[in-house]
C-alpha cells in the first residue's frame, strides 16, 4: 500500500513492476474462471497471462494525466480486468471520477476484497457487467482493449447513441491487430486527436486517443440501409455493395451475419462466385474480409453485392457448410461467371447444370 500512498507514486510506478505494485496492496489477478466456456472474449481460460490480459499501472497514468490535460471528469474501463485504473485513480485521489467494468466475477471479486482493505470508498464503481448487453452510462471518456467480436460490437452501437447528448473521448490499446482498424473503419465520425506513450508490449506500440462527433448522420443512415436491404431481399432481388463507404458494407454485413442462405457475390479477375456471409469475421489487414464458407480472405472491394441463391442453388449452399464433408471433397467455391461451376477443395471443377440466374441488384 505505501507505494501507491507516498507522494512519489510517480516514481513508485516507474521504478517497480506491475506484479509487485500488485502484491503491495494486496490485489490477486485470477486468470480461470467458472465462465471459461460460457464467453470466450472474456479470456478466462487461465490460458493467457497478467501481462497480457490487463493494462500496466504506469500506462494508466499516462491516461490520468491525459484526461486531467482535457479537464474530463468521468472515465469507464471496458473489460477492466482486475481493475487496476480504478484502484489507481482512486488511490491518488485523481480529480474525476472512475467506473471499472468486468465480466467475470473472480476479478471483481478481488478487485473488491483489495478496494476495501484500502479504506477507499467508491466500492459501487467497481461493476460486474456482461458488456454484451450492459447499458452504458454515459461518460466522458472510456477505455477499450478489447477483441473485435459481439462485446465491442454492442459497446460501438451504444457509443454512437451517446455520441449525439455528449462527444466522448475514447482512449484505445490494440488488442489482437484488429482493433484500431476496425473502429476506424466502423465510425466515421471517430478523430484521432493524439497518440500516447505505451509502456506494455501490444501490436501497436501507443495508447490512441480519439473523440467520436456526432453520429446521428449515421444512425439515421443505417436505418435507411437496413430498409432498402430488407425491400430488395423481400422483392426476391439482391442489393448492390459497389458505391458504398467502408463503414456501411460493414454495417450490413453484421446486420445479415447470421443469415444460411445470403450469398457474397465476389468478383475476382476472371469469375465471380458465392461465399456465404455466415460466420463472416473482419480482416485483420485494413480493408479485408475472412469469410467462413469457404475460407478465403477478400479485399472489400471485391464483395459486390449480397444475394439470396436461386433455389436451385440452395442444395450447393447447404452442402458447402457440412463440416462432415470428406475434407478433399467439400464444396469450396460455387462459380457464376463465366460458367457455373462447383470447384471441390481438391481443385476439381465439376459442371452445375443449372445455369445461374442473373439475381437483379437494388442499388442502397
Amino acid at each position: 500500500m505505501a507505494l501507491l500512498n507516498s507522494l512519489n507514486y510517480r516514481d513508485a510506478l516507474e521504478k517497480y513492476q506491475d506484479s509487485e505494485i500488485d502484491q503491495s496492496i494486496g490485489l490477486t489477478s485470477p486468470l480461470k474462471s467458472k465462465f471459461q466456456d460460457k464467453d470466450k472474449e472474456s479470456y478466462s481460460d487461465g490460458l493467457t497471462g497478467v501481462d497480457a490480459l490487463f493494462t500496466s499501472y504506469q500506462d494508466f497514468l499516462t491516461i490520468h494525466d491525459d484526461l486531467i490535460k482535457r479537464n474530463l471528469k468521468s472515465f469507464g474501463d471496458l473489460g477492466a480486468g482486475n481493475c487496476r485504473s480504478k484502484i489507481l485513480f482512486d488511490l491518488i485521489q485523481a480529480p474525476f471520477s472512475s467506473v471499472a467494468f468486468e465480466f467475470v466475477p473472480e476479478r471483481i471479486s478481488a478487485a473488491r476484497s483489495c478496494y476495501q482493505s484500502l479504506g477507499l470508498t467508491d466500492n459501487e464503481g467497481l461493476i460486474e457487467a456482461d458488456l454484451k448487453s450492459y447499458q452504458l452510462p454515459q461518460l466522458d471518456a472510456y477505455f477499450i482493449y478489447l477483441p473485435v467480436g459481439e462485446t465491442l460490437k454492442h459497446i460501438i452501437h451504444q457509443l454512437k447513441n451517446h455520441s449525439i447528448k455528449r462527444v466522448p473521448f475514447l482512449y484505445v490499446i490494440e488488442s489482437h491487430g484488429d482493433l484500431i482498424n476496425y473502429l476506424e473503419d466502423q465510425l466515421p465520425t471517430l478523430k484521432k486527436l493524439d497518440e500516447l506513450p505505451l509502456t506494455g508490449t501490444r501490436h501497436n506500440p501507443n495508447i490512441n486517443v480519439y473523440q467520436l462527433s456526432n453520429c446521428s448522420e449515421q444512425l439515421e443512415r443505417e436505418q435507411e440501409l437496413i430498409k432498402k436491404s430488407q425491400s430488395a431481399l423481400l422483392s426476391q432481388k439482391g442489393f448492390s455493395l459497389q458505391n458504398l463507404s467502408p463503414w456501411e458494407k460493414y454495417f450490413l454485413f453484421d446486420t445479415y451475419q447470421e443469415s444460411s442462405s445470403l450469398q457474397f457475390i465476389v468478383k475476382e479477375e476472371n469469375s465471380s462466385w458465392l461465399a456465404s456471409i455466415e460466420g463472416w469475421q473482419y480482416g485483420i489487414q485494413q480493408g479485408t474480409v475472412e469469410t467462413k464458407f469457404p475460407y478465403r480472405i477478400h479485399r472489400l472491394e471485391q464483395l459486390v453485392a449480397i444475394t439470396e441463391p436461386p433455389k436451385a442453388w440452395v442444395q450447393f449452399v447447404k452442402e458447402r457448410r457440412d463440416t462432415f464433408k470428406p475434407p478433399l471433397s467439400s464444396i469450396k467455391k460455387l462459380i457464376i461467371a463465366p460458367k457455373t461451376a462447383l470447384e471441390r477443395a481438391n481443385g476439381d471443377l465439376e459442371p452445375i447444370l443449372e445455369e445461374w440466374t442473373k439475381v437483379e441488384l437494388m442499388p442502397l
